[in-house]
Formats: structure tokens, sequence, C-alpha cells
């Protein structure tokens, strides 16, 4: 029996359908994902203020965690459990090159490191730091393995695919990056040092999620493996909570400026990798 193919309209109609598919996922999952994690974070922020709210010492992990809670509500509800057994098998992935390792655990905190040395060198003491502890190091891991999870398997196991098959991988990365930093916003303004340098502060926090997105983007697609970026977001936030470049008491924006530009600098590098890259590989079955 001779084979038989798909029109050329049939083609453009599957793939209009996929893309339509594509497009309501990623709306139903970022609507739910602000939703929920800013019914956390928005009171904090106003009564950082001192508007009507609450204060809520978990609220920045509690927050963090909606992103995978939405990514599997919504993988559910398109594609049943077979589909979440697919997301979370991203979660497996870890045989992959070792440089990928590598730079998952010392490229970022790296430049957190030497940046909070360059920071302390040219301020004439060391920038404040809490107590680094064995039992410190422990307890910041439980509390940011959770978040770190959960957020990587909403923005890049779920929402990142699907963005790179419409639109490629680097707008994807960039468009993603921007969500990213926007869904912080709410959790950023309610810090202190916020409150003390103001919009500076917030253009800051804003660019370093965005580079690190086109980076993360990167990994991701050379690696197929949320396991991976976990890896990368964990190193980055457990460093930066003992190594931190900008507080209220540093009394300067500039070690934060200082390390920012040189995030910006590894997403450029990565951006130039992305570039080359197609969206016919963009969602992982």
């Amino acid at each position: 029996m001779a084979a038989t193919f798909p029109s050329p309209r049939q083609s453009a109609e599957r793939v209009a359908s996929t893309e339509g598919t594509h497009r309501l996922a990623l709306i139903g999952f970022f609507v739910l994902t602000f939703a929920l994690s800013w019914t956390i974070w928005v009171p904090v922020m106003t009564a950082s203020f001192g508007w009507p709210g609450f204060s809520l010492p978990p609220a920045g992990l509690l927050g963090a965690l909606m992103p995978g809670v939405a990514a599997i509500a919504v993988t559910a509800s398109v594609g049943g459990w077979a589909a979440v057994r697919a997301l979370l098998r991203q979660l497996t992935v870890w045989r992959v090159d070792v440089r990928w390792y590598a730079a998952a655990v010392l490229l970022i905190p790296a430049i957190i490191g030497a940046t909070f040395v360059v920071s302390s060198a040219l301020r004439g003491s060391w920038l404040p730091t809490p107590e680094i502890t064995f039992g410190a190091v422990a307890f910041m891991l439980v509390l940011q393995i959770p978040n770190t999870l959960a957020e990587e398997l909403g923005w890049r196991g779920f929402a990142l695919p699907r963005m790179a098959a419409l639109t490629g991988w680097l707008p994807a990365s960039l468009g993603l990056g921007v969500i990213w930093a926007a869904w912080h916003l709410p959790y950023w303004i309610s810090a202190p040092n916020v409150h003390l340098y103001g919009a500076a502060a917030i253009g800051l926090f804003f660019a370093m999620p965005v580079a690190a997105s086109v980076f993360l983007a990167w990994m991701y697609r050379a690696t197929g493996s949320v396991l991976l970026t976990w890896l990368t977001h964990l190193c980055i936030n457990v460093t930066i909570a003992f190594l931190p470049l900008s507080s209220e008491t540093i009394g300067s924006l500039w070690p934060q400026g200082l390390y920012t530009a040189l995030i910006v600098g590894v997403g450029v590098v990565a951006a130039l990798r992305l570039r080359q890259a197609g969206r016919s590989d963009g969602v992982r079955r």
C-alpha cells in the first residue's frame, strides 16, 4: 500500500493547532503563576510601606513554589498525568557533559565571589556577611532546594520549551527573562535595600534574571536537563545568601552593579550561541 503524506494545508493546520495549544498553555501558566505568587507577595510589599498588608517571614519561599505548582496544574489539564510525568522526567536528566556541571556549580558563584572580594578591597573592609558555618550552609540548602526546584520546573521545564517552539530560543529566553523578572517585583520592592536605593536597585534586580535566563536557556537547550538548571539556580541563591552584594548595610549599589554587569556579559555569550538555534526542538517529549 502506498504511503500517504499530509498535504501542505494539513501540515499547516497541524502546526497552527500545536502553536495554539502552546499559547493557551503559556497564558494559563503565567496567569496562574502570577496570581498565586502575588497573592502572597503583594500584601508583604504593601506592609513594608506601612500600608494594609501582613508580614510573613517565609513569604519569599512560599511564593517561589508557585511556578512549579502552576506548571503541574496546567500540564495536567492539557495533557493529563502522562504529560506531567514527561515534565517531571526533565528533573532526572543527569547524563550530560561534566563541563555543564562545572558551569552550573562554579561559574556564577565564582563571579559572585570575585565581585565580593574586589568590592571589599576597594571599600577597604569586608562587605557585611552572615556567619558562614557548615550548619548555616546546610540550613540554607534545605530552605532553597524546594523553591528553586519549583521555579525551574515552571520557568525552564514548562515555559521555555513552549516559548522556543513559538519564537525560537533567543527570543524565548529574553522574553521569559523579562517575565521572570517582572514576577519578582512585589518581593523585590518589599526589600529594605530597595526602599533605600529606589528605582536603581530595582533596575539592577531586573537586569540580572534577564541575563541569567539567557544563560539557563543555553544550558537547557544543550542538555534538556531541568536538573542542571535547578543546580545552577540553587548555587546562585546559596552563594548570594552568604556573600550578599546588595543590602542596606553596604551603603552603595556599585557591588551589585558590578556583579550584574558580569552576569550580563555571561548572558551575551549565551545569546550568541542561541542565535544559531532554531525552534524545531522547542518542546521536549
